[in-house]
């Protein structure tokens, strides 16, 4: 993940390429903050947040 964060911050890569889940997800957790949920809390007030489920 650190690696692949500090390549994308220091615009060192054109594109990304991602064939598995694992990767998506190592990604997705460089590029910004993640949480940890509840199933029960509403789509929409999520997105109204800001955040994304």
């Amino acid at each position: 993940r650190e690696s692949i964060r500090y390549l994308v911050q220091h615009n060192m890569v054109d594109v990304l390429v991602t064939t598995a889940g694992g990767v998506e997800e190592d990604l997705i957790k460089c590029l910004a903050p993640t949480y940890i949920g509840d199933f029960s809390l509403r789509g929409r007030d999520l997105r109204q947040s800001g955040i994304n489920r």
